[in-house]
């Protein structure tokens, strides 16, 4: 019988790096030693945190452990271990929307004080949850993610192409703004390069000169599927991000 129950709420949802480890982990858990609880549909935002908090735990046996992969779980469950990434909405609460703020402002605390253990991925995030939650150090472990095994062991000849990769979301950390400016100033130096930058849009193409645009090249979400050619073909990866828990993208490119 299972003993590890994992809590599948990333499931359905559009993948980004969260959700991306947390199907890593899940893939390779042995399906006879732990099973999934996954909502009946994709629910994101409050949705997903009301299920979280009320019906998830309803089927969770008292015999089993649950695993919340994506920084939160429901605060009921004290047998339970949380993978949290990061604490940058605790440390940098001006990157992020009221509601996310409150969120965590008031979830956070109360599920990091309930559960067994917080695994994090980098000694970077686990000084940051132990000051910011204050918790005792023995409850916090660092254990550092790997990535898809699709990034990893081409082996054909692939030519680079003549273009710089940049990771752009709709988040201030990622110091999107920063890396135009910098294209900006460099890119007469590098005439038939091209700036590809994947990730949903940002209220920056809005609001950016269109001269800053010149050879840059927004590819928008790309699927899991194409991501390893396009890190493989690149000339550079940029990732000029103010604060990562960890920065999966880097371990992306660094195995393509």
């Amino acid at each position: 019988m299972a003993k590890i129950v994992v809590n599948g709420r990333f499931l359905g949802l559009r993948i980004t790096g969260i959700e991306r480890y947390a199907r890593e982990v899940w893939l390779r858990f042995p399906k006879d030693e732990a099973r999934l609880i996954e909502p009946r549909r994709s629910l994101s935002g409050w949705r997903g945190l009301l299920w979280e908090q009320t019906l998830l735990p309803l089927k969770v046996r008292k015999d089993e452990t649950l695993l919340s992969l994506t920084n939160l779980g429901p605060i009921s469950k004290r047998r339970q271990v949380l993978v949290l990434h990061d604490v940058a909405v605790l440390d940098h609460p001006e990157w992020f929307s009221a509601d996310v703020r409150r969120t965590y402002e008031i979830l956070l605390p109360a599920i990091a004080k309930r559960v067994g253990v917080i695994v994090t991925d980098s000694e970077f995030s686990r000084q940051r949850i132990l000051e910011r939650l204050e918790l005792n150090a023995n409850r916090v472990v660092r254990i550092y993610p790997g990535c898809s095994s699709s990034f990893v062991g081409h082996t054909g000849n692939l030519r680079k192409e003549h273009y710089v990769l940049a990771y752009g979301a709709d988040d201030p950390r990622k110091n999107f703004s920063r890396l135009l400016q910098a294209w900006r100033s460099v890119r007469r130096e590098f005439p038939g390069y091209t700036l590809k930058i994947f990730g949903r849009p940002t209220q920056l193409f809005a609001n950016t000169p269109s001269d800053a645009w010149i050879g840059v090249e927004h590819l928008g979400y790309v699927p899991d599927a194409e991501l390893p050619d396009l890190y493989r073909k690149a000339s550079l990866v940029v990732y000029p991000s103010l604060y990562e828990g960890f920065g999966l993208p880097v371990l992306e490119a660094l195995a393509s």
